[in-house]
């Protein structure tokens, strides 16, 4: 038997944003938590889990896989996204950590085998995030057809109009509709448009017994401008003074932020939970009869490596079964102590 997480599904579902959701997100700058569940109702998912939004940003995507989009949306915004036990999504923001509760302690009576590593894979001693400002133009052509179309007697013709910027508002759609003689027929002619952000679709519709060609297309419309921001935090922890390592470096492509302030604390954030070494942890045949799921709490203690009780978030579950021992599972987790010093 082969299984996949719910979120297979979704990876060849794809959205655009079209040129209404745009101007929705420009001016009312939703955040993290707004967006995903937006996505999350746009594929019909019921009863997810997800936390208080923190930050705002502006999600630009074009026929661009929904699953990809809802990842980036969490990646932006330091967060995680992920399916539980169920199969139901769940969104945890970036300081989902701060301030939990650890479910229960658990000791060697309730697993077999632990070990604990202290990788540099999840150090930096720099981070950096990027994203873009967002404004609006003034009014502008988008696109001018250099060429015409031919719409067959009585038929239907999809153009696809890849416009020169995205769009905030759109204003104009103007063509002339002629027959072959030159005659005009633009009476005999209507269109539907599918207006994405970046692109339209439109097809026109003729209702005349002859050819007709369209020219002169023309898109008018108030383009969004993009200029690029990057921002670089540097620890100051002494743990560095005597390290010259500078690979252990975090580079946030943050997809969606469109706001330096809001890069400004993600960056601050990042690099607080990542700028010590933190514990990681390999626990085996472990042992509980309630439910586990990702990024949950727990409290471990095995005097053998470690003095003192210790506090970890669960960043893999592995469940088994067998009749001899029942359900068992094997889980990694990382301590919590150095994860948000402050």
């Amino acid at each position: 038997l082969t299984a996949f997480s719910n979120e297979e599904k979704y990876l060849n579902t794809l959205i655009s944003l079209s040129i209404v959701k745009a101007r929705e997100y420009y001016d009312s700058r939703p955040t993290d938590s707004e967006v995903i569940e937006y996505l999350l109702d746009y594929i019909s998912e019921t009863g997810y889990t997800v936390d208080t939004g923190i930050f705002t940003l502006f999600p630009f995507y074009n026929n661009r896989s929904i699953m990809q989009v809802l990842w980036d949306v969490a990646k932006s915004c330091g967060g995680f996204l992920f399916t539980d036990r169920l199969g139901k999504f769940v969104y945890r923001n970036s300081t989902y950590f701060i301030g939990n509760t650890p479910i229960d302690l658990f000791d060697r009576t309730t697993f077999s085998l632990i070990e604990m590593l202290y990788p540099d894979f999840n150090l930096a001693k720099r981070v950096t995030v990027t994203g873009d400002t967002i404004t609006v133009d003034a009014s502008t052509e988008l696109f001018n057809a250099g060429n015409t179309y031919t719409i067959p007697p009585n038929e239907t013709l999809e153009i696809e109009v890849e416009l020169s910027d995205p769009v905030y508002e759109l204003l104009s759609i103007t063509y002339d509709a002629n027959s072959y003689s030159g005659t005009d027929i633009s009476a005999d002619i209507s269109y539907t448009s599918v207006d994405n952000a970046d692109n339209l679709v439109l097809t026109f519709t003729s209702v005349n017994s002859g050819y007709c060609v369209i020219s002169n297309l023309v898109v008018t419309g108030r383009p969004l401008n993009f200029t690029s921001f990057k921002v670089v935090k540097n620890s100051l922890e002494s743990f560095w003074s005597d390290r010259s390592n500078s690979d252990l470096i975090t580079n946030i492509r943050g997809t969606f932020l469109s706001d330096e302030g809001v890069a400004n604390a993600i960056a601050e954030l990042i690099l607080n939970s990542q700028q010590l070494p933190s514990a990681s942890f390999k626990i085996r045949d472990f042992i509980y009869d309630g439910p586990l799921e990702l990024l949950d709490m727990i409290t471990i203690f095995d005097n053998k490596i470690t003095s003192a009780a210790l506090d970890i978030i669960i960043t893999k579950l592995e469940y088994g079964y067998s009749a001899e021992s029942g359900i068992r599972l094997n889980l990694e987790g990382i301590e919590t102590t150095n994860l948000y010093p402050y």
